[in-house]
């Protein structure tokens, strides 16, 4: 089924009867190989600084900042899904996507990665990203995760957009 975390699995050391040839004299011997732990690895979520906090909003706004979330993990893993809660007054008609976004550093450039995007993410609700790009997260290093709505130009203004996590409390206004 699967691994269990702290069992251990040791070869001993290799020697000449533990070999098969053909052909050819044995001599020699290796050393027994150190004891390895199963363990499962710990990934931290934070917030990337301070979170993002309410503001106004252009209707045609592009990668807009709506979440941001660090990461670091004890062993390296990858990321390979997400989900994220949306709620707020917006309706469909206001939104034309949101994307994941992966960053080495704590500032999302043009250049970042879109793991995901989300087209049309619709009315308020529980959004699963797809076709998403597993990204790898090295052992103790901090990565950066982004997401980012593109607001439709002809957004209703007033209307507003909340991305619930632990560490979400923003509410973006769709302004004129």
């Amino acid at each position: 089924s699967g691994a269990v975390t702290s069992r251990t699995i040791k070869v001993n050391a290799i020697t000449t009867s533990h070999l098969t040839f053909l052909t050819g004299t044995k001599s020699g011997s290796s050393s027994a190989g150190g004891i390895q732990t199963i363990f499962v690895p710990t990934i931290t979520i934070a917030n990337n600084g301070t979170q993002i906090t309410a503001a106004n909003v252009a209707q045609g706004a592009l990668a807009h900042i709506v979440h941001q979330i660090a990461l670091t993990a004890t062993s390296t893993v990858n990321l390979t899904g997400m989900q994220c809660i949306t709620t707020g007054t917006y309706a469909a008609a206001d939104l034309s996507n949101l994307k994941v976004r992966y960053s080495t550093d704590a500032n999302l450039d043009a250049s970042d990665a879109t793991l995901s995007t989300y087209n049309n993410p619709g009315v308020a609700g529980t959004k699963t990203f797809p076709s998403f790009t597993p990204q790898s997260i090295t052992s103790g290093t901090i990565r950066y995760i982004f997401i980012t709505a593109d607001i439709w130009a002809g957004a209703a203004p007033g209307n507003t957009l909340l991305i619930n996590s632990p560490y979400a409390k923003k509410r973006d206004k769709f302004a004129i």
